[in-house]
């Protein structure tokens, strides 16, 4: 496995899979068991991504590199961050066609966080970043990348506000200290700006909308909720607008038209689409002591 800035565990193995206890036999199978584990609790936001090259020289700020140096442990961009960083952190508007699990998050964490610090922020006054996700568990793993980008970053705060979860609770936080980065399901913002004093006037200092999986946000019906969303938000002639989307429709183009300002950028990371079967390496091991034990079970 090739993920960016750090190198998968060694996961070949002698051995045989038992139906009946359900555990591996082989020498190396607890360093596969931690290394999936640590996959599937969103360790890595790129699994899946091929390393493309060093971090170019940005001039980003020196917590953010360290960050990206001793926290998130990154030491080469991916094709998507390195094709769309330059734009972004030049304050462009963006739409990006990436697939999800290809660095895209840091792609928009990175130039966010950039913007925030040079418009000079000051914490716990106002919503500077918004990210808009289609699901809780991506809110929850962007909040929790953009956590570990700011792990060096004075003043900065970031919360998620989600379906599923207590409103009290995520509307007392916000009174005590607005979030500088707040990343959100749609309709629960929605929500929020029905029945959580100030909510309106938190979002009215946005720098940088993003819309993650914005192919997703269409498809599913929250472009209503949006609208009502961006009727509280600076127009996009006062703010930064990036779009990140798996696929490139005419939907996702309109979104853009509506919600960017003239002259954005289309940035397809992805190329000729191919489909998932021709796109995955398959494989399949027959072990004939296994299958003569499952017959004889049944």
């Amino acid at each position: 496995l090739a993920l960016p800035g750090c190198a998968g565990p060694d996961l070949s193995y002698s051995g045989t899979y038992s139906l009946f206890t359900g555990r591996f036999i082989a020498a190396k199978r607890m360093k596969l068991l931690l290394f999936l584990g640590a996959l599937l609790l969103g360790a890595f936001d790129c699994a899946g991504a091929s390393q493309s090259e060093p971090p170019k020289e940005y001039n980003l700020i020196l917590e953010e590199q360290r960050a990206i140096r001793e926290v998130l442990g990154y030491k080469f961009m991916t094709p998507v961050q390195a094709q769309t960083l330059p734009v972004c952190l030049s304050g462009g508007d963006v739409i990006a066609k990436a697939k999800t699990g290809t660095g895209k998050t840091m792609g928009f964490l990175l130039p966010s966080i950039e913007r925030v610090v040079a418009a000079g922020h000051a914490p716990g006054r106002a919503i500077h970043v918004l990210v808009l996700s289609p699901t809780r568990e991506l809110a929850m793993q962007i909040a929790k990348e953009c956590e570990k980008l700011v792990t060096f970053q004075g003043g900065i705060s970031v919360q998620s506000v989600i379906g599923g979860t207590n409103m009290r609770s995520e509307q007392k936080r916000m009174a005590q200290r607005p979030p500088t980065v707040l990343i959100a399901t749609p309709g629960r913002l929605q929500d929020h700006l029905n029945n959580t004093p100030n909510c309106a006037q938190m979002l009215s200092g946005i720098h940088t909308l993003v819309f993650d999986e914005c192919d997703q946000l269409v498809d599913q019906g929250f472009w209503p909720a949006i609208s009502k969303i961006l009727s509280s938000l600076p127009p996009p002639a006062a703010r930064q607008t990036l779009l990140f989307s798996a696929t490139m429709d005419k939907r996702v183009i309109d979104a853009g038209k509506q919600t960017m300002r003239q002259g954005f950028q289309v940035i397809d990371t992805v190329g000729e689409e191919v489909s998932t079967a021709d796109a995955v390496a398959q494989r399949a091991t027959l072990c004939e002591q296994v299958a003569k034990a499952w017959v004889r079970r049944w």
